[in-house]
């Protein structure tokens, strides 16, 4: 899979209307799916989509409708494909996310895509030895097959949209 080394910048996506989404249709909550307390236990999700399973089908059409221009940039850097997960991630006020990597081969085959929608300069977001201050509005893909983590340093929230784009040609290994 070709992952970027840390991270790669893809453009720009104005995040306002996700902040709208959120306040109509995320609710977000503890989620210890695939044991994932021991690494977000500070940390509360929303999903969309998971798995390809959506969570709330009207709430995901409402999402692909007003989510095209990131969709666009997908299949612009990687091609047609899918969308296997969408997640919304919100990291509290002074917690962590501890350092982990995804594992699995849909992990491996995906493009992991991250939308920081509220954030500031006090959140950083580790990959293996480097660390970065993502952008609202900063559409990026992270390599998520390093250790990663997050620290959220900072006296408000961080809300994160991640998305996880597979290209066609791999689709055939995931069935």
């Amino acid at each position: 899979m070709n992952k970027p080394n840390y991270c790669k910048y893809l453009g720009y996506v104005d995040s306002i209307k996700y902040i709208d989404f959120i306040k109509e249709h995320v609710n977000f909550s503890l989620n210890d799916d695939y044991g994932r307390e021991e690494f977000f236990s500070e940390c509360k999700n929303f999903f969309l989509l998971d798995n390809f399973e959506p969570k709330n089908s009207e709430s995901l059409e409402i999402f692909y409708n007003i989510s095209e221009d990131i969709k666009n940039v997908c299949t612009s850097y990687y091609g047609s494909g899918v969308i296997e997960r969408i997640q919304f991630s919100l990291v509290p006020a002074k917690a962590k996310i501890k350092k982990h990597y995804d594992y699995g081969l849909q992990f491996s085959l995906s493009h992991r895509i991250h939308l920081p929608i509220i954030t500031n300069k006090n959140v950083n977001f580790h990959i293996y030895d480097k660390i970065f201050n993502f952008k609202i509005n900063q559409l990026v893909e992270i390599n998520n097959k390093k250790d990663h983590h997050v620290e959220n340093n900072s006296d408000s929230d961080r809300i994160h949209l991640i998305i996880d784009f597979i290209p066609l040609k791999f689709l055939p290994y995931l069935r």
